[in-house]
């Protein structure tokens, strides 16, 4: 399938599976918008690393929004993906309490992230990640993909599991087994916490 054009990435996303895998890569490979919300985030007191991240989160959203049927299309992907990631660092600014005042710098309402946040935030990604490691290969497959909103037949499919149904049900299962290790382990509920 040509993915020369918004309209063609937005029938993959709908028509799911492999059509839809291509049509993701299409949009993470898109360094100038990539590029774009790392500027923005970076000039909004963010990192690097942040702006990456966001860039990640606009594309979960703006590929859940498509298959709910809620981009009309007004703007471009290029755009639509832009403008929720300001939305979501906007809020992200809002929900850790930062408050802006009218004619003073971004940076210095916002203060500087130092780095015992940055050294806290990556220690909570590898804790998370050492979680998954822990409930082994097939059930860390399972929850990331479920996390990126994939559909469970999609899940099945991709995984090469039965059904629908059971790819639901191992994805249950998988979720209270990493519960159930966070909850018997005190050091990495701690840390997760």
């Amino acid at each position: 399938m040509q993915l020369n054009s918004d309209e063609d990435i937005v029938k993959a996303i709908l028509l799911g599976g492999k059509e839809r895998e291509m049509a993701l890569e299409k949009l993470y490979t898109d360094g100038d918008c990539k590029r774009k919300v790392i500027k923005y985030v970076q000039s909004n007191h963010g990192n690097n690393a942040d702006g990456k991240d966001l860039f990640h989160d606009g594309i979960i959203v703006a590929d859940r929004n498509i298959r709910n049927m809620k981009f009309r299309g007004d703007s471009s992907l290029h755009y639509y993906i832009y403008s929720i990631c300001k939305y979501l660092w906007l809020n992200r600014i809002k929900k850790n309490k930062r408050v802006l005042y009218p004619g003073k710098d971004l940076k210095e309402e916002i203060g500087k992230r130092n780095p015992e946040t940055i050294y806290m935030d990556n220690e909570l990604k590898e804790n998370l990640s050492e979680a998954l490691d822990l409930l082994g290969d097939r059930c860390k497959k399972i929850l990331e993909l479920w996390k990126l909103n994939y559909s469970m037949k999609e899940i099945a499919e991709k995984l090469d599991i039965k059904s629908e149904g059971m790819a639901r049900k191992l994805k249950h299962q998988c979720y209270q087994k990493l519960l159930k290790l966070v909850e018997e382990n005190p050091g990495l509920r701690k840390n997760l916490k």
